[in-house]
């Protein structure tokens, strides 16, 4: 493990076989707490500068959303806390990844589709949609749990070298 910090961890992985490539993976837990997030912000910001050129893919539950549409049910969402995490995926140079299946990510009171937000996700970085831009990600619906899985498919573009041809006369 390259990097253990509390809300996170960092991992480079190996892409096994000629046509894959080595890439780091990220995965988050955000705190509830606003003030512990700010904590997980600034360490991102930091631990993105290690990264260097490598493909990045970052998941898990931030425990925020990035807009107040990403948002269902319950109280008004935090509108400074939203554009603190948004200032951290620009400042770190992370996009959303597109994804299949739910539009949503987490539901409180799940059984009865209470209050539905986006606060699981996967972000990755230029290089990794460079490498990997067949990657696909389907946020399946939940049947026990308030959370979301992201399930990543990682599909490298290396062209495969065409195989020799061998004729075998019968």
């Amino acid at each position: 493990m390259l990097i253990k910090e509390d809300q996170y961890i960092i991992e480079k992985v190996h892409g096994e076989g000629k046509n894959c490539a080595d890439f780091m993976l990220s995965a988050v837990y955000g705190s509830n707490n606003r003030g512990i997030r700010m904590q997980l912000w600034a360490s991102r910001r930091e631990a993105g500068q290690n990264v260097g050129c490598m493909p990045l893919v970052v998941g898990g539950d931030f425990n925020i959303i990035r807009a107040v549409s990403e948002s269902v049910g319950g109280g008004r969402p935090e509108v400074g806390a939203i554009d603190e995490f948004n200032c951290c995926v620009k400042d770190c140079e992370l996009v959303e990844h597109p994804h299949t299946g739910s539009q949503f990510s987490w539901c409180r009171n799940w059984k009865d589709r209470g209050v539905l937000g986006v606060l699981d996700r996967v972000l990755c970085n230029h290089n990794w949609f460079t490498c990997f831009s067949a990657s696909e990600v389907d946020v399946p619906t939940p049947t026990d749990s308030d959370h979301y899985s992201l399930n990543i498919t990682v599909k490298s573009d290396i062209p495969q070298e065409p195989r020799p041809f061998k004729y075998q006369p019968f």
